[in-house]
């Protein structure tokens, strides 16, 4: 992908985009969010100045409060942060030199010349950088929000983009939610939490990866540590179990799902069920007659029962009525079970591309592995 005017607004406008979805989720924060987010996203959009050094292949989006949208693009060559320095009026060096390196930094004042210079594979989240530029007169500027990206990296995110603007947005949105106060990378309330997210990361592998547990055991676990589902399965407000009441006596019971979420992503309202993480999911691996278990089967005949519920009106009037909520005619599912080894992840992902797109089936270690993800991502802020 070449790297241009189009392709870095494209970046930023989605990016900006969906903060405003995640945001938008969590309703009741709506006139504070000023609060919680970053200054760069409090407005109704944001004004926003891209960079790309065409030699070293770094890439500078720079964000600014703003109720509506405006983007300015330059190609430079050298350090993306000389685009600040018109007249070439720093000397050498740098106040930080960042090479092959991820980092991030929050209210910094940087003065006495160019601030950062950057070489290599990179990736920095800069949030309220001030700093003086030589011309015209030591004017001091701040800079609201900022990304920056080496180009392999660019395009890694890029290809991810909603989720990874989504993982940022729940980061502020969640830490708001669970100390009261404004995300401070680097203060004693984020270091806490960060501590708090790899002692999860410990008892994911003890729960998912280990046969002493039963599925209900696993449920409880999953439902009492919500960060599994908003940054596993990308759902928040995730209703656990809700009772489908079975009103026109078809199914002879009500249905009870494991659990029903709302994608901020999607913005849409999803079903979740849990099976045993040691569940056998492929046979056959390697061969030409290489095909899901049963146990898949049976997962996703149990999902499509649920889904169906939704298409009669009175049942699903019922459950948006009895829920506060609005879930459509056809809501997707997924289905989480089984461990994949490396041996079969080549035939698991051919296997499930022959399920409809309704259908979701997510391994123990692929939800493992999306949790540690985001781990990464508020590590880097942080």
């Amino acid at each position: 992908m070449k790297i241009d005017k189009e392709t870095v607004e494209q970046f930023a406008k989605i990016f900006i985009e969906q903060i405003k979805l995640s945001d938008s989720a969590f309703k009741e924060f709506n006139l504070l969010k000023a609060n919680y987010l970053p200054n760069a996203f409090s407005g109704k959009s944001a004004i926003v100045n891209g960079f790309y050094s065409s030699d070293r292949e770094h890439i500078l989006i720079v964000f600014f409060k703003s109720d509506e949208y405006r983007y300015k693009h330059w190609e430079i060559v050298g350090n993306v942060f000389d685009a600040f320095d018109v007249l070439r009026l720093w000397r050498p060096g740098a106040g930080i030199r960042v090479e092959n390196s991820n980092m991030s930094m929050r209210s910094h004042f940087i003065t006495g010349g160019r601030p950062i210079d950057l070489y290599g594979t990179t990736e920095m989240i800069i949030e309220d950088l001030k700093m003086v530029i030589p011309y015209p007169q030591n004017l001091v500027i701040n800079l609201d929000f900022v990304l920056v990206f080496s180009k392999d990296i660019f395009l890694e995110k890029f290809n991810r983009l909603q989720e990874y603007a989504s993982k940022i947005a729940l980061n502020y949105i969640d830490f708001f939610q669970t100390t009261g106060k404004k995300y401070q990378p680097g203060s004693k309330d984020s270091t806490h939490r960060n501590k708090e997210l790899h002692e999860l990361k410990l008892k994911m592998e003890d729960h998912f990866f280990n046969s002493r547990y039963r599925e209900t055991k696993i449920d409880n676990f999953i439902g009492e540590n919500p960060v599994i589902l908003k940054y596993g399965l990308g759902l928040i407000n995730g209703i656990s179990p809700m009772v489908l009441k079975d009103i026109h006596g078809q199914y002879n019971q009500d249905l009870k799902p494991d659990l029903v979420g709302y994608n901020s992503v999607e913005n849409q309202w999803e079903i979740v069920d849990y099976k045993l993480p040691l569940k056998k999911l492929m046979r056959g691996t390697g061969t030409v007659r290489a095909s899901v278990t049963s146990d898949v089967t049976q997962l996703h005949s149990q999902l499509k029962t649920y889904r169906e519920y939704f298409l009669d009106h009175s049942q699903r009037e019922h459950v948006n009525t009895t829920y506060n909520i609005d879930i459509k005619r056809h809501p997707p599912a997924i289905g989480v079970i089984g461990t994949v080894s490396e041996d079969e992840r080549d035939d698991f992902n051919e296997m499930r591309q022959e399920y409809p797109a309704w259908f979701k089936v997510m391994s123990y270690d692929e939800l493992y592995k999306k949790v540690c993800e985001y781990i990464e991502v508020v590590s880097k802020i942080d």
